[in-house]
């Protein structure tokens, strides 16, 4: 088959033909970002859900429809919940709809993960997180306690959610402050909600995945230590805050040299994402292959989609299958692109 014209037909063919396969959902959300995991033993998390509202002509209303269709073929309803649900930071692109899918879908049946506390970061001032958010996840939220960077979510069959960065809550904060996994805390000096972003990295069998939701340029060469550290050869990054300026710093993607980058972002006047000048460090920095969800904002600074050779533009939700074998799988609208894994 070509073309995924039913993604739910495809997978639930997958699902029967293999046993165990790890599954990650990149959902074209726009301006935002919504990231959807299968692990190899069934459990199913979500991180983030959100899209730009205004900023981007992308309608939230399809964005939203675009998340529940994953939801159903999944099959993921209040009697079959999620099984974690987690905010990588308080931006509207990131978490705008966490309190919508906790109606629609029910509480997750482990915890709602973010930094905790009851306040974020808005134009370098500590304000309170909307009254909505903290209701909807208050009843599973942190519920052993918030995590720890160098913790991990088990997720059976050897695969696991390994947390290397977590902000400080803002309500015990008087300076911003980062905390990265086997270093000191990092005072954030700029952009410090994005710098407080929660980043991951998704392991099985040898295949590294790294989430980071908007963490920047502060950040990135700590996250860099800690790769060298513990020996992790990234597969797959998710870029750093849609393909901003301040994201994907030169020393850290040296470090990463990834084979594959997936871009979330939408045509966003007020963001201009994917910059220019991002695509082209991690293109001069790295051999990786750029798949993009939706086109960019374009223009004089940016990048409507990748140039030609660097990636390509799949207009819709992005696959990626991983059987725990020698070889994962990129799949979009358009494809399949097989790639063996960094040993």
């Amino acid at each position: 088959m070509k073309r995924i014209l039913i993604p739910i037909i495809i997978s639930l063919f997958i699902g029967i033909a293999t046993a165990e396969q790890l599954e990650v959902v990149f959902i074209n959300m726009g301006q935002g970002d919504a990231i959807f995991i299968k692990a190899p033993n069934g459990k199913q998390i979500l991180i983030d859900a959100g899209t730009g509202s205004d900023a981007d002509p992308y309608s939230r209303t399809v964005a939203y429809d675009n998340l529940v269709a994953i939801f159903y073929e999944y099959g993921i309803s209040h009697s079959n919940p999620l099984d974690y649900i987690i905010c990588s930071h308080f931006h509207s692109d990131h978490y705008s709809y966490l309190d919508n899918i906790i109606e629609d879908f029910g509480l997750p049946a482990a915890a709602v993960i973010d930094r905790g506390g009851d306040k974020k970061i808005s134009d370098s001032k500590s304000v309170p997180l909307p009254a909505r958010y903290l209701d909807a996840v208050r009843p599973k939220r942190n519920a052993k306690g918030v995590m720890r960077p160098g913790d991990k979510i088990d997720l059976g069959s050897g695969c696991y959610l390994q947390l290397l960065v977590l902000g400080r809550p803002d309500s015990t904060d008087k300076v911003p402050y980062s905390r990265v996994w086997g270093q000191p805390d990092m005072k954030l000096t700029g952009e410090y909600e994005n710098g407080k972003s929660l980043v991951f990295v998704l392991r099985w069998n040898g295949f590294d995945m790294l989430l980071g939701g908007d963490t920047n340029e502060e950040i990135e060469p700590a996250i860099a230590q800690v790769l060298k550290r513990e020996m992790i050869e990234v597969d797959i990054y998710k870029v750093h805050h849609h393909g901003a300026e301040t994201s994907s710093e030169e020393g850290f993607l040296h470090v990463l040299d990834p084979e594959v980058s997936i871009c979330s972002t939408g045509h966003a006047a007020a963001y201009q994402h994917p910059r220019k000048e991002t695509y082209n460090r991690i293109h001069e920095c790295t051999d990786t292959f750029i798949f993009q969800t939706n086109r960019g904002y374009g223009g004089v600074v940016a990048y409507e989609e990748p140039p030609a050779g660097w990636g390509v533009l799949a207009r819709g939700n992005i696959f990626v299958l991983y059987d725990g074998g020698k070889y994962y799988t990129v799949r979009t609208m358009e494809r399949d692109y097989r790639y063996s894994i960094d040993e």
